[in-house]
């Protein structure tokens, strides 16, 4: 919960000094956007909640340590900018978490492997946008919701799957460049808590 309140913060400043330093005229022209990124600290890897809950389908209650690694979170998002300051769109993300019960009274451990699969819907903000001078910045913030589909697995070849409420909180975004441009967003949820890509505008 300690990260969560810190975005939290983060989201509320954010939002305070938007409203009050925004530009005082928006040029922005609709546009789709696709973006690509990759993501590292997703919820899934920091709340323990996610491993106590394959307990005991997977892995046998006892444990005294919970170890967890992943891969990161791979992500496509296609986004619709209106006139307006208010953009909408879908991010679909895909990552693998692994989680290790160590049990001291028998000294051994035992893997779970988890796949998820994630599906949100998106609405953005765009705090500001200069698109004729370079860089060409455009500063945003986002909320996504949605669900996510985990398929996890144990050294034994047992399965569980699974369906959770997914989420990402972005109290600010940062795109640079024009129709071909790099991106990094700082956040909160199921594509981590840093995100960055490259992202393609028409």
């Amino acid at each position: 919960m300690g990260h969560f309140r810190i975005i939290t913060l983060v989201t509320a400043m954010i939002l305070g000094t938007g409203m009050v330093k925004a530009q005082s005229s928006y040029s922005g022209k609709r546009a789709l956007e696709l973006k690509l990124g990759y993501g590292i600290a997703p919820v899934q890897n920091m709340n323990d909640d996610f491993s106590t809950s394959l307990v005991p389908d997977l892995a046998d209650p006892g444990y005294v340590s919970l170890k967890k690694d992943g891969s990161g979170m791979f992500s496509a998002g296609l986004r619709y900018q209106t006139a307006s300051r208010f953009g909408f769109g879908l991010d679909m993300v895909y990552g693998k978490t692994t989680t290790e019960y160590v049990y001291n009274t028998t000294l051994i451990s035992k893997t779970v492997e988890s796949q998820w699969f994630t599906l949100m819907a998106r609405a953005s903000y765009t705090y500001y946008l200069n698109e004729i001078n370079l860089p060409h910045v455009e500063l945003y913030g986002a909320v996504a919701a949605g669900s996510s589909f985990r398929d996890a697995r144990n050294e034994d070849g047992k399965t569980l799957n699974s369906s959770h409420l997914a989420y990402q909180i972005t109290p600010l975004g940062v795109r640079s460049g024009r129709k071909i441009a790099i991106w990094a967003e700082l956040g909160y949820g199921f594509k981590g808590l840093v995100n960055a890509g490259l992202s393609w505008k028409w």
